[in-house]
């Protein structure tokens, strides 16, 4: 098939894989690739609905002229272009922070209603699962990428995954296309430049490599695909709600299949996943622990926490505390940011049925987090907070979460339990209504 029949083909395929009607960003890095995809979808009909993205990263001296390229090439063709400059966070594998500071910085520009298009090709997917092979990489991570996946809530599309990157080229050559080469994709102190330029040569010299990959990966897919399946009817007898697994329902399944419930259960709610020997401590530190125990297994990408019969996962800032002691004017300011907690708001007004009732002529309080034996006034007797958390059934990493109220050096309110007895307002008197708020 020539060139001009590619060509065509090309087009055909960006209209039968895209949605209709969705607004569509372009990673545009200025590469062959993608400054090839950019003219295929103007070419397809897809301009009006249509910007690009360029991510400047700054590791190039020429960086600031492919960024002005983009631009170039996007205003020859009446497509907008963004470009966003990004800084890379300190440490080490400079490929894995470049690609989250650009992950970063498109999924911040999205409108809710956008979709990214990326201009991965079936050589990229040979790649990426040899790569994920050498890394140990469980099954799922082993089906490489899709034509559509989800990250973090924003819809990717890969219309190219099934071409080869030298029919591409054809098409290029053939539209007379103008690209830019990054020279660091010739570095080999890059893994997967390693990958491209020494060892799928070599392999394929003696084997057709990139076909056997890609069809392993297609192979991992429906390997996956039964695996999921399998775990979404052991989470029948398992799942609570989409927050917790039943530790009993777990205990009851053999190791391999608990361990594809939890990373199928991650999976779901958009978790990334942990190490394996993560899920190995599951058993002996989460499963084994005592009835009064609440260990927490936490790495890079959240956390997973016992609380009586129940296994929760929780994104790492649910785990942060709140600060030890804020002063808080509630009536010069009634909203007080608590970080990742959420926000604490006041109102003279009706409030929630949640909300705690002071008298309205307190004065300024001051917001404090738990640190152990702090008691309240509540129904006549002098209770220990913890002690009624524990009762109501508050989780500990949630007790750090919940804001002590006091006005001078009594305690009035505690989240979650109420107000002190004799700081209680009748339900028809004028009040102070504080709520939390995400």
């Amino acid at each position: 098939m020539g060139a001009e029949s590619d060509a065509r083909q090309l087009l055909a395929t960006l209209a039968a894989t895209l949605p209709a009607d969705t607004p569509l960003v372009l990673a545009l890095s200025g590469g062959l690739d993608s400054t090839l995809l950019l003219h295929a979808l103007v070419r397809a009909g897809f301009a009006p609905r249509l910007r690009a993205m360029h991510v400047n990263h700054g590791l190039d001296p020429q960086a600031s002229a492919w960024a002005a390229h983009c631009q170039r090439q996007c205003a020859d063709l009446g497509v907008a272009c963004q470009v966003e400059a990004v800084t890379l966070a300190a440490g080490g594998n400079l490929e894995a922070r470049a690609r989250e500071a650009r992950y970063r910085a498109i999924d911040a520009s999205l409108d809710a209603d956008e979709a990214v298009v990326l201009a991965h090709h079936r050589d990229d997917q040979a790649e990426t699962v040899l790569f994920r092979l050498l890394r140990g990489a469980g099954v799922p991570a082993l089906a490489g990428m899709r034509v559509h996946s989800q990250r973090n809530g924003v819809s990717l599309w890969r219309p190219l995954l099934d071409w080869p990157r030298d029919t591409l080229a054809g098409v290029a050559r053939l539209w007379q296309l103008d690209w830019v080469d990054d020279p660091s994709n010739q570095a080999e102190r890059f893994d997967r430049n390693f990958l491209r330029h020494q060892v799928l040569p070599l392999l394929q010299s003696r084997w057709p490599a990139g076909e056997r990959l890609v069809r392993a990966g297609e192979q991992f897919a429906e390997a996956g695909a039964l695996l999921d399946d399998l775990a979404r009817a052991d989470a029948g007898h398992c799942l609570v709600h989409d927050t917790a697994l039943s530790l009993p329902g777990i205990r009851a399944l053999s190791g391999p299949r608990r361990r594809n419930l939890v990373t199928w259960w991650l999976r779901q709610r958009g978790f990334s996943l942990p190490e394996r020997q993560i899920l190995e401590r599951l058993d002996s530190e989460v499963l084994a622990a005592g009835d009064d125990r609440n260990p927490v297994l936490r790495w890079p990408g959240g956390a997973l926490a016992r609380h009586g019969e129940l296994l929760w996962c929780l994104p790492l800032a649910q785990l942060v505390p709140l600060p030890d002691s804020v002063h808080w004017d509630w009536r010069r300011d009634p909203e007080l940011s608590l970080d990742t907690a959420g926000a604490l708001q006041a109102s003279t007004d009706s409030a929630a049925p949640d909300a705690l009732r002071l008298p309205s002529t307190v004065g300024a309080l001051t917001v404090k987090r738990a640190s152990g034996g702090e008691r309240i006034l509540l129904r006549g007797m002098h209770r220990q907070v913890s002690e009624l958390w524990r009762v109501a059934g508050v989780p500990p990493w949630q007790r750090q979460r919940l804001p002590l109220l006091y006005a001078g050096d009594a305690l009035v309110a505690v989240a979650g339990i109420g107000v002190a007895d004799d700081w209680q307002v009748p339900p028809d008197a004028p009040a102070c209504c504080i709520r939390m708020c995400a």
